[in-house]
C-alpha cells in the first residue's frame, strides 16, 4: 500500500524517478499513520544524497500504538515508545526480575540477556552488587539477607530487634541478643569456652568469673573480656570458679571439707595451729580447735586449767630425753640459772656428745629461757675427761653458780684413798678454765655437795657424807680473783656425820647459814650384864652460821639450833627472808615436809605431803618469784609426781602425776628468774631400751 501511493505521487508530474529514489522516498513514510515516520533525514542536513542520512524514527511503523514517545506498557515484551530499551529493566539498573529472566523486548535488539535478582526494578539503586549499607533497614544488592544480621548467623543486636529489610520476606522476626555483628561465631546460640577471654554466647558474663561469684582467680586478676562491658575489674581470691559459694570472703563452715572462702586454710584446722581437730578429722590429734594454743606438742600452761599439749591432763606435759647425747651412770641432776639462761648440770661416767666422748665428768647444758621449746643450744663441759680408766672418780652431788660471763661448779672427786672437793671457773667467752683442789683425807665418797655465792661475791663449797669418820665434811671458800688464778682462800673440815648439806646467805654482809643433816649418836646407862647402853644415832637438822671470811682468816662454824624430828635424805634451804623455807625429804617417814623457820630457827610445819605409792627415795624443790613452792618427787617404783602449792597461802599443795617411759631415780626441778617457765628432769633406767636415760621438759607458768 505503501508503495502504491508513493508511485501515484511520484508519476503525477510525469517526471522520470530512479529505483533508488523510490527506496529512499520509502524509508521517509509514515506507513502506520502514527504521525511518526519510518525514518527522517539527519536533522540540518541539505545535500542531494539524504537517504544516506536518515535517522530512525518510528521502530514499528506497522502499528500506530508504537511510536515515539507514546506510552510504553512495561514487562509486555514491546518497546511501545520505541525508547530501545528492555521492557523487563524498568529502572534501567542492567538487572530485571527473576521471573522476567531471559524474556526478550520485541524490536530491541540484545534483550532477553540480562542477569536476573533485581528486587526491586523501580530503584536503579537496587539491584544484586548494588553498594549495601548495613542497617539501613534495605536489601539494596538484594541479596534476601536480613540487613540488621550482617553475620548472618540468626540473629539481631537488641536495638534492632523487630525491625524488618524492605525486599526480605520474614525479616524483623529475628531473635536479639547478638553482641557481635560482624562474626556469625558470636550469638547467643554458640558454647563459651570459659577463660579465653571472649563472650562468645553474649551472656554478659566476665568470661574468667565462670560461676558467677564476682570474684576471678588470682592468675585472671585484670583479664577483660571481649563483648562485656566493665569487665577485668573484678576482685581475685577464687579458689574454685566451679563453686559459686567459694570466693574471698565468703561464709566458711568449717569442718565441712571445703575452704569456702579461700583462705588457703585446712579446713579441719580452725584455729590455724597446724594441727586438725581430733573430732571431726580422720587424722586429727587436736583436742581443743578453737585454741591456737593448744595442740600435741605445745607449750603446756602450768596452772591454768588448760590442756596445752592434748595429753589429756591440763597440767601434765611430755619429758623428752635431751638430743644428742648418750650417758652411762648419769647422776647430780640440778638447775641452775641466770636471767636469760637456764643451766641443767649433770654428772656421768661416760658421755658422749657429737664425736666427744667424756669420762668422769660434768656437763652443763644451756638452755634459753625465752626459747626453751628450742633445749640446750650450747654446752660446757666444766669437768672434762677423755680417758677411761681415769683414776679420778666423780662423786655423788654437783652444784653451779652461772654468771652471764662465768660458770662456777663444785664437784667431788675420790682418788685413791683421798677425797677432793673440786670448786671450778669456767670464763665462757674464752674456754678458760681453772680448779682448786684441796685435798681431805676422807671415806671415797661425798654424799650431798653444795655451791653458794655470798653478797660479796665470794664463792663458798661444802660436802657431806654420812660417815663414821672424824672428818666427814669438807669447806672451801674462794674470791673469784684468786680461783681465776687457780688458787683458793681458805678451807675448813669439821668432825661431823653428815649426809646431806645446804648453804645460803640471807645477808648482804655476807654472813652465811649451813644447813646440815648431822648424825649424832645418843644414849647410855646400865643395860644388864654388859654395863653398857648402845648408842642409837638420830637425825636432826643442825643449823650453822659462819660470817664473811677475811684474807687469810680461818672461817669457823658456830652452831646456832638444832632442828628435831626430821630424818632427811635430801635437804634444800630459801631465803625468803625474814623467814626461811626449808624442803625436807623423808624417805623414813615417806613424806615431803615443808617447813618454815624464824630468824631463831623456830621451826612451824607448812605441809607435810605423804607419798601416795612406793617408798619415797629422792625429791627436789624450786621457788618461784611469786612464791609458789615446787617439788619434784619420786619413789622406789620409779613414778614421778610434781607437788607445788603456796606457802603460808594455800591450805595444801596440790599433785601431778607424770609418766616419763622409764624408772625414775632423780628428780630436778627449776623456775627462772622471771618465774615465766616451769622446768623438769629426770634420770633413770628404762628396762624396755636397756639404757640409761635422761628427760627433760618445760612448761610456761599461767600469770593471772
Amino acid at each position: 500500500m505503501r508503495y502504491l501511493a508513493l508511485l501515484t505521487l511520484l508519476l503525477g508530474g510525469c517526471s522520470w524517478i530512479s529505483a533508488s529514489d523510490v527506496d529512499c522516498q520509502l524509508q521517509l513514510v509514515d506507513d502506520d499513520g502514527d504521525g511518526f515516520p519510518l525514518n527522517e533525514v539527519e536533522a540540518g542536513y541539505e545535500g542531494s544524497d539524504r537517504c544516506s542520512h536518515l535517522v530512525a524514527v518510528d521502530c514499528d511503523d506497522a502499528d500506530p500504538a508504537i511510536f515515539p514517545g507514546a506510552e510504553d506498557s512495561w514487562y509486555d515484551g514491546i518497546d511501545g515508545d520505541c525508547a530501545l530499551d528492555d521492557d523487563y529493566d524498568q529502572d534501567l539498573d542492567g538487572y530485571v526480575l527473576d521471573e522476567y529472566q531471559g524474556q526478550a523486548t520485541q524490536g530491541v535488539d540484545g534483550t532477553g540477556e540480562l542477569p536476573g535478582g533485581d528486587c526491586d526494578d523501580d530503584a536503579v539503586s537496587i539491584f544484586p552488587g548494588s553498594n549495601d549499607l548495613a542497617y539501613d533497614g534495605v536489601d539494596s544488592d538484594c541479596s534476601g539477607d536480613d540487613d540488621y544480621d550482617q553475620d548472618a548467623d540468626g540473629y539481631v543486636a537488641d536495638e534492632y530487634l523487630g525491625l524488618a529489610t524492605t525486599y526480605v520476606s520474614g525479616s524483623g522476626s529475628l531473635p536479639g541478643g547478638d553482641c557481635d555483628d560482624s562474626s556469625d561465631g558470636v550469638n547467643p546460640a554458640q558454647a563459651d569456652s570459659w577463660y579465653d577471654g571472649v563472650d562468645t554466647d553474649c551472656s554478659g558474663n566476665d568470661d574468667y568469673d565462670k560461676d558467677a561469684d564476682g570474684y576471678v582467680a588470682d592468675e585472671n586478676l585484670g583479664l577483660a573480656t571481649t563483648y562485656v562491658s566493665g569487665s577485668g575489674s573484678l576482685p581475685g581470691g577464687d579458689c574454685d570458679d566451679a563453686d559459686r559459694f567459694i570466693y574471698t570472703g565468703a561464709t566458711d563452715i568449717w569442718y565441712d571439707g571445703i575452704d569456702s572462702d579461700c583462705m588457703g586454710d585446712d579446713d579441719y584446722d580452725q584455729d590455724v595451729d597446724g594441727h586438725r581437730d581430733a573430732i571431726s578429722a580422720k587424722d586429727g590429734d587436736d583436742c581443743d580447735d578453737f585454741d591456737d594454743s593448744s595442740y600435741p606438742g605445745a607449750t603446756e600452761v602450768f596452772g591454768d586449767g588448760i590442756d596445752h599439749d592434748c595429753d589429756g591432763d591440763a597440767d601434765t606435759f611430755g619429758l623428752d630425753d635431751l638430743d644428742s647425747l648418750q650417758w652411762s651412770a648419769p647422776q647430780s641432776l640440778i638447775f641452775r640459772g641466770t636471767d636469760s639462761e637456764v643451766f641443767l648440770g649433770v654428772t656421768a661416767e661416760e658421755f658422749s656428745v657429737g664425736t666427744n666422748d667424756y669420762y668422769d665428768s660434768a656437763i652443763a647444758l644451756i638452755i634459753d629461757a625465752d626459747d626453751p621449746g628450742a633445749g640446750y643450744g650450747d654446752y660446757i663441759t666444766w669437768v672434762r675427761n677423755f680417758s677411761d680408766p681415769d683414776p679420778n672418780v666423780l662423786t655423788p652431788g654437783c652444784d653451779l653458780y652461772p654468771t652471764d660471763t662465768i660458770l662456777y661448779g663444785s664437784v667431788g672427786i675420790a682418788t685413791g684413798n683421798t677425797r677432793q672437793l673440786v670448786v671450778r671457773y669456767w670464763e665462757r667467752a674464752t674456754s678458760t678454765a681453772n680448779a682448786v683442789n684441796p685435798p681431805v683425807t676422807a671415806p671415797l665418797s661425798f654424799d650431798d655437795l653444795s655451791l653458794a655465792m655470798d653478797g660479796s661475791g665470794n664463792l663458798h663449797a661444802v660436802g657431806c657424807t654420812a660417815t663414821e669418820d672424824d672428818e666427814s665434811m669438807a669447806y672451801l671458800w674462794a674470791e673469784p680473783a684468786t680461783l681465776a688464778g687457780g688458787n683458793y682462800d681458805d678451807t675448813y673440815t669439821l668432825p661431823l656425820r653428815a649426809r646431806t648439806c645446804d648453804l645460803d646467805f640471807f645477808s648482804p654482809s655476807g654472813d652465811g647459814t649451813l644447813i646440815l643433816s648431822e648424825i649424832s649418836s645418843v644414849g647410855g646407862g646400865d643395860t644388864g650384864d654388859t654395863g653398857i647402853s648402845p648408842a642409837v644415832d638420830e637425825v636432826n637438822l643442825s643449823v650453822y652460821t659462819f660470817g664473811a671470811p677475811g684474807s687469810g682468816t680461818s672461817t669457823s662454824f658456830v652452831r646456832q639450833a638444832t632442828i628435831r624430828g626430821y630424818d632427811p635424805s635430801t635437804v634444800q634451804v630459801f631465803d625468803d627472808a625474814p623467814d626461811r623455807l626449808l624442803v625436807i625429804t623423808e624417805p623414813s617417814e615417806n613424806v615431803i615436809s615443808v617447813v618454815r623457820v624464824d630468824e631463831s630457827w623456830i621451826a612451824r610445819s607448812l605441809y607435810t605431803v605423804p607419798n601416795r605409792s612406793g617408798v619415797l627415795t629422792s625429791a627436789s624443790s624450786a621457788l618461784a618469784p611469786d612464791g609458789m613452792l615446787y617439788v619434784l618427787a619420786t619413789n622406789d617404783r620409779g613414778d614421778l609426781a610434781l607437788y607445788y602449792g603456796l606457802p603460808g597461802v594455800t591450805p595444801t599443795m596440790q599433785q601431778v602425776d607424770f609418766d616419763p617411759g622409764f624408772i625414775v631415780d632423780e628428780t630436778a626441778v627449776w623456775v627462772d628468774a622471771a618465774g615465766s617457765h616451769l622446768y623438769l628432769a629426770a634420770r633413770g633406767y628404762d628396762v624396755s631400751m636397756g639404757i640409761e636415760r635422761v628427760t627433760f621438759g618445760y612448761a610456761a607458768i599461767y600469770a593471772p
